[in-house]
């Protein structure tokens, strides 16, 4: 059953009490000032929800997020064991020493690589969708949640309200402009939003669709693409501004839509479908999906130390990377991964 969101099916999930792993951070909040960091490897991020394993009573794997900075070959266990864990996210410059994770019972931190932790939210943040790390001012923190977006100055110590403009709330992706400080992009219930003053306030843009992600071109700034509930994905070349509907994938739910190595480059996984490949920036598109028994695809990530690999997790069928640029995927670690549902993949490439 394809829904808006599938969050109500993931009630089997054992859930996380409000108490945090680690009452104390060991690091303090001028840490990034005080600390050089080194970042040779590519680190791979995976949230997992659960696996074929899980009963709804008794014991069950751990799930959660998982990293890995060997090309998937070894995984390793970071933050809350339990839980439901929808986004991952990285404070610049950092290594993901700094990082944050999305949760259903609010926004975790981490300040000394998950040694420890500490929720930053309370009661009116729960059910959070995403984050948004500004590159520029990496104290400045967007969430989007079910009940909207909120907004931290000083990573997450604090949080504000900010859904002036907005018709519905129900926020599931937020991005800063990674050039301007300013300027933030939000997708949607009602479509996607526009916010020239950091958040504050929004404004709606013509792209009226349900929105599932939206993401910036790590190439040029002024490209963005969305991945859309019913129509499949639209893309804008002016900073967000306006929108244009791909008609080969109208119809198709896409999850996740990603920027490949080269500017035109998207990836695209999608309710299904699998995974698509464009080449010129959404006006056509190929479906690249030999190998993947479970055409479930809710996350997708390209890296970018490795030219060709791509990564794709489903819901229900576990995680999968491709060497060869999409032509053929295999299913990646499926002791711990096994029918697994990762609802989100993220990438911290830094040298």
């Amino acid at each position: 059953m394809k829904t808006y969101w599938m969050i109500g099916t993931l009630c089997f999930i054992a859930c996380s009490n409000s108490k945090p792993v680690a009452n104390q951070e060991t690091s303090n909040l001028s840490v990034r000032t005080q600390t050089s960091y080194n970042c040779t490897s590519e680190r791979v991020y995976a949230s997992l929800l659960s696996t074929r394993r899980h009963r709804l009573s008794g014991e069950n794997p751990i799930v959660g997020v998982y990293d890995s900075r060997d090309g998937g070959r070894n995984w390793t266990h970071t933050g809350w064991p339990q839980g439901r864990h929808f986004a991952i996210a990285t404070e610049p410059s950092t290594c993901g020493v700094i990082r944050y994770v999305a949760a259903g019972n609010g926004l975790f931190r981490t300040l000394d690589d998950g040694r420890t932790w500490r929720i930053t939210t309370d009661w009116q943040q729960t059910e959070i969708q995403e984050i948004a790390v500004s590159t520029l001012k990496v104290q400045h923190i967007l969430i989007g949640t079910p009940y909207g977006i909120f907004r931290s100055e000083n990573r997450g110590n604090n949080w504000q309200e900010v859904n002036q403009g907005l018709d519905q709330r129900f926020t599931s992706s937020i991005r800063f402009d990674r050039t301007n400080a300013d300027r933030a992009i939000a997708g949607t219930e009602s479509g996607v939003y526009i916010s020239n003053d950091g958040g504050r306030t929004w404004m709606p843009t013509n792209l009226k669709e349900p929105v599932r992600s939206v993401r910036q071109s790590p190439d040029n700034p002024s490209m963005w693409v969305a991945g859309l509930q019913h129509k499949g994905a639209a893309t804008s070349d002016d900073f967000g501004k306006t929108w244009q509907i791909s008609p080969s994938l109208n119809g198709k739910t896409m999850y996740q839509i990603e920027f490949g190595l080269k500017q035109t480059e998207l990836w695209a996984g999608g309710w299904e479908v699998g995974v698509w490949y464009s080449p010129d920036f959404g006006l056509s598109w190929e479906h690249r999906s030999e190998g993947i028994a479970y055409p479930f695809i809710h996350s997708i990530a390209v890296s970018r130390q490795h030219p060709g690999r791509i990564w794709a997790g489903s819901m229900g069928g576990g995680l999968f990377r491709s060497d060869d640029h999409g032509k053929t995927w295999t299913e990646s670690n499926r002791e711990l991964f096994e029918a697994g549902q990762i609802w989100d993949l993220f990438i911290d490439t830094e040298q």
